[in-house]
């Protein structure tokens, strides 16, 4: 009796707590703001508000901060379901892990389905934030009943402004220019947005292309967050250019990994979608341009976690403003804008509640997949640590924030494998000094995805890159078998290059091998600390180590400024991970002693880079983050046009990132500046305006094939316009790059570097100058590059230094910093600022 008892007292309350619930009375955002929805861009503190408001007087709606971006606003998302579900969120939580088999247990039966709505990734694309506000409203009003039976089937995880600080630049730049009424005339100021534009955050990167690589503050913290629950649908918001509305099924090429239920409940959901857009005549398109492939976007990193994921594009973007006029001649207002925004988000959760059950068991069983017949080529991957211990480390960072399990190799057998740097199968010996990561495990989709040596493109037209193999990030040796090998152990051991040894009395210089980016940190934190140091040109062996080219040599004569100079120098060895291998004497066994010319004082270079409306925000604001959040060295940076203003004497080094130089780099200030010992680089587009500046003509563009003028080729369809045109284009592929490791640009790699290509442009090799890296015949390694510019690209030049008078210029023809994540050219940039030369 008291069980029973028990049982109808808790029914009860349930009953009441859902009838509370249902009766409570929630403001409107126009209600909330003053103004309705569409009148005005709203400020993020203003969305925050809102969102905190519905948390602390709705029961159905628990609100959680997950971080704050570079400008320190608030990043957060809300959970919305029933009171019960809300309860138990956390039981819902633990039962989807233990159903993916990331946490151990067994789930109890749970059919809630985890919904994820995620919106302004792109701070421009200004309409999604103001359409949350209208959802959440809708999901949790009383007056809009149809939605609560939805939330005792799903539980709603909405983020309303994944890029807050590109979303107030924007807002705030707006509302600035505005007048009392919007100008729908797309030549009014309101609809040309200045550099940098909103679309980016704080260091202008774009997060959507962000979601795998984590190299931004908000994609870290969002992604410790995504990982806690595994959503079974993610949705994302954007905006794009014209003025239609685009939603799922996605456009090919899908990723062969994808399964046949995730791409037919796309279908499932753009059918909802499509049926509440047809009831009120709102024309789309489906099917088109956008695809599933590359695997840092917010569809693509949630589906190969066994999600459904989609992208939703409103027309109009960051020129639409308050409301545009159309080639059609009416006006595309922000109100309209949010409605289809809105709707969307509204057809998504009632299609997904109405399939609840389905949708959960399809999860478990691509988990169930995943674990145990993983639908793969390759079973596992074999990554040689060797004396690359920092690139490894760095590599098992990225996997580790995937939530991608590894370990050492159990005991030693011969396996055949595909060698990623010959490009070929070969027989390999693996051992308990190798890590492994098997793909019998939770995440072996998206592991395969982002380490596979080739990706398999069923289609060329695509959206964005189509090679991306990790271990050529890195840098790494890897291996790819067939065979399953069961990892077993902690690898992270292997990695850590820490030792402890003794030091001689006295100590006349620490040495420090110079193998990596890491080191390449240690220089700057070096200089930062007023330090004065040495970076060795040439080999030499002491202490019975042998120390290559790029050694750094911290000397006791010329650190006599520095207080208590052997333990604070060791001290910040510690902290950097660094081992000091400390000698008595400055004589070397063999090659050059440590007083030789050959062993170069390193200057402390004042760095100086360009930005503004002629510069690709993008990829100014690589290097921006690059000094700032990975090198951590002091940058300035200086507007393009004031740079002809500028006393150069006052900087070493100037970097071009892609843009537009041309009075810059023809005038006397600049040459007289590099031949007086200045050194620029020039990154992508900027190289081919080098032949601008005065007494320089060390660089020419290669010449490609000629084109095919036969009485076939004019036969071409219209229809295979676009098809045709990716013949001659690159849909970023990696090539292998040869490099001259004795030259200071290409200090502590090996012969081989990997280049990521998206640019056709190549150049002859330097006939005056230093062909660092080149690309050799038959270099490409992976990814899509269209069939008449292969022989093009192959055979040319990659990196290069020409002298000029006591200067120099670093040429890039591909960006070594792209997106932040191309972690093997991150060295490369390195030298370029440090190394003497």
């Amino acid at each position: 009796m008291k069980r029973i008892f028990a049982s109808l007292f808790a029914i009860v309350l349930l009953t009441t707590a859902a009838l509370q619930a249902q009766s409570v009375q929630i403001k409107t955002p126009a209600e909330f703001l003053g103004y309705e929805l569409g009148q005005h861009f709203t400020y993020h503190h203003q969305v925050v508000s809102y969102f905190e408001y519905v948390a602390n007087t709705s029961p159905m709606v628990e609100l959680e901060y997950y971080g704050r971006t570079n400008e320190r606003r608030p990043l957060f998302v809300v959970y919305i379901s029933t009171p019960d579900n809300i309860a138990r969120r956390e039981t819902i939580r633990t039962n989807n892990l233990k159903r993916a088999g990331v946490i151990e247990g067994t789930p109890e039966r749970d059919d809630t389905a985890i919904i994820w709505l995620s919106y302004n990734i792109h701070g421009n694309e200004s309409v999604s934030m103001e359409a949350s506000m209208q959802t959440i409203y809708e999901l949790v009003s009383p007056n809009h009943p149809e939605t609560k039976p939805w939330l005792q089937k799903s539980l709603v995880i909405m983020d309303p402004t994944i890029n807050p600080d590109g979303r107030d630049r924007y807002a705030v730049w707006f509302n600035q220019v505005v007048g009392k009424k919007f100008n729908p005339d797309p030549m009014a100021r309101e609809h040309q947005e200045p550099w940098p534009g909103g679309r980016a955050n704080h260091y202008l990167f774009d997060l959507n292309r962000d979601w795998a690589w984590q190299t931004q503050i908000e994609s870290q913290q969002r992604g410790t967050l995504y990982q806690k629950w595994l959503p079974h649908v993610h949705g994302d918001f954007h905006e794009m250019g014209g003025y239609r509305y685009y939603f799922l099924p996605a456009a090919n090429p899908y990723h062969e990994q994808i399964t046949q239920w995730q791409r037919d409940f796309q279908v499932t959901i753009g059918d909802n979608i499509a049926r509440h857009f047809d009831k009120d005549h709102r024309l789309y398109f489906t099917r088109e341009v956008f695809d599933l492939f590359y695997p840092s976007y917010g569809d693509t990193w949630p589906t190969y976690q066994g999600a459904i994921g989609m992208t939703y594009e409103q027309g109009g973007g960051g020129r639409a403003g308050l409301g545009i006029l159309t080639e059609r001649g009416d006006t595309l207002t922000l109100t309209d804008r949010i409605s289809n925004q809105h709707l969307a988000g509204i057809a998504t959760v009632e299609a997904v509640a109405l399939a609840n059950e389905r949708v959960v068991n399809e999860f478990a069983k691509f988990y169930d997949d995943a674990r145990n017949n993983p639908k793969t080529t390759y079973k596992s991957y074999i990554i040689r640590v060797g004396n690359n211990h920092d690139n490894v480390a760095a590599m098992l960072d990225l996997l580790d924030n995937q939530g991608i399990t590894y370990g050492r190799a159990q005991a030693r057998r011969s396996v055949q494998a595909f060698d990623y740097k010959s490009g070929s199968n070969r027989s390999i010996t693996v051992s308990d000094q190798d890590i492994v990561i098997s793909m019998y495990q939770p995440k072996s989709t998206l592991a395969n995805i982002l380490l596979e040596p080739r990706t398999t493109i069923v289609d060329s037209l695509t959206y964005d890159l189509t090679a991306w193999s990790v271990p050529y990030i890195y840098g790494v040796e890897a291996y790819a078998t067939t065979e399953r090998i069961n990892p077993s152990g902690d690898a992270r051991d292997l990695v850590n290059q820490m030792t402890i040894q003794g030091f001689p009395e006295p100590v006349v210089a620490y040495l420090f091998k110079y193998n990596s980016f890491e080191d390449a940190r240690f220089v700057a934190a070096l200089h930062r600390h007023g330090y004065s140091f040495r970076l060795a040109s040439r080999p030499f062996e002491t202490a019975n180590q042998k120390f290559d080219r790029g050694t750094i040599v911290v000397t006791q004569n010329g650190n006599r400024h520095i207080h208590d100079f052997d333990g604070s120098i060791r001290s910040l060895a510690s902290k950097y991970g660094r081992n000091p291998i400390a000698v008595g004497s400055a004589r070397a066994t063999t090659g050059v002693d440590l007083g030789s010319e050959s062993v170069r004082h390193a200057n402390k270079p004042n760095v100086v880079v360009l930005s503004g409306s002629n510069v690709s925000s993008l990829a100014f604001g690589e290097v921006w983050h690059f000094f700032e959040q990975q090198l951590d060295y002091p940058l300035t940076v200086i507007d393009a046009s004031a740079i002809t203003r500028a006393d150069l004497t006052n900087y070493d080094v100037i970097i071009l990132p892609q843009g537009s130089y041309s009075d810059f780099l023809g005038s006397e200030s600049l040459a007289t500046w590099i031949r007086n010992g200045g050194r620029l680089i020039a990154m992508e587009g900027a190289v081919s305006q080098l032949s601008a500046i005065r007494g320089f003509d060390g660089l020419k563009r290669k010449e490609g094939d000629k084109p095919d003028d036969s009485m076939e080729s004019r036969l071409r369809t219209y229809a295979d316009q676009e098809r045709e045109s990716m013949m001659n284009s690159l849909a970023g592929g990696i090539f292998k790059v040869t490099v001259d490791n004795t030259h200071p640009l290409g200090f502590g790699y090996s012969d081989t570097y990997y280049t990521l290509k998206r640019s056709t442009t190549s150049f002859e090799y330097l006939s005056n100058g230093w062909n660092v890296g080149h690309i050799p015949q038959n270099g490409l390694v992976s990814g899509f590059v269209g069939s008449k510019i292969v022989n093009q690209l192959e055979a040319s030049l990659n990196f290069g230094v020409t002298s000029m008078g006591r200067g120099q210029i670093v040429v890039m023809v591909d960006n070594p910093l792209f997106r932040g994540f191309w972690y093997g050219g991150r060295l490369m940039f390195s030298n370029a600022i440090f190394q003497p030369m």
